[in-house]
């Protein structure tokens, strides 16, 4: 497929999982929503309710990266509402992957420092995980979990017309990417 239209299956992927309302245990709006509200928190000490919804999530998850296996994953996020980054992006793959989209990788980093796991739509079948320039013409990074989903062309990233993530995850450059060492957990072509 061409970059606009892996864009465009990217973006409805993001609403897909934003529509879920999933609440993440990393992001302290919604572990204050978890929670009821902050008139819930302050003054009562430390809620972990998002962080016990993930936690029951993993525990209930992927064992084996099958694509039965990730849709397993995808309804029990469906059905909590809880679910970080790995999660989120497992129900996006699942949503690309019943569209027929094709290539899909599921990506993590590899580096010590790094966590997190998003969606590589159209990445060449070559690509290598610390050169972003060989993930060809058609690639993007489906990301449901950064801020409100972000979707953009990797080659945008390379030219440093998007950003990606902020310094504190460690890829908010190409370099700083690429030297997170990304790794595809399952591939579909």
């Amino acid at each position: 497929m061409a970059l606009a239209d892996n864009i465009r299956l990217g973006e409805s992927a993001v609403r897909e999982v934003k529509s879920l309302g999933v609440l993440a245990c990393n992001k302290l709006a919604d572990r204050l929503k978890a929670a009821g509200g902050v008139e819930n928190v302050v003054g009562h000490g430390y809620d972990d309710t998002a962080g016990q919804g993930v936690d029951r999530t993993r525990n209930a998850g992927v064992c084996a990266m099958t694509i039965g296996n990730m849709r397993g994953t995808a309804e029990h996020v469906r059905n909590t509402k809880y679910g970080n980054c790995w999660e989120q992006a497992i129900i996006a793959f699942v949503h690309l992957y019943d569209k027929g989209l094709r290539p899909l990788d599921l990506m993590a980093f590899t580096t010590a420092g790094y966590d997190h796991v998003w969606v590589g739509i159209g990445l060449h079948p070559g690509w290598q995980a610390n050169n972003l320039r060989s993930w060809g013409p058609d690639a993007v990074w489906c990301d449901p979990w950064q801020g409100d989903g972000v979707v953009f062309a990797v080659s945008d990233l390379v030219k440093g017309a998007v950003r990606n993530l902020n310094a504190i995850y460690k890829c908010n450059t190409c370099e700083l990417v690429e030297a997170g060492m990304p790794k595809s957990e399952i591939r579909v072509d």
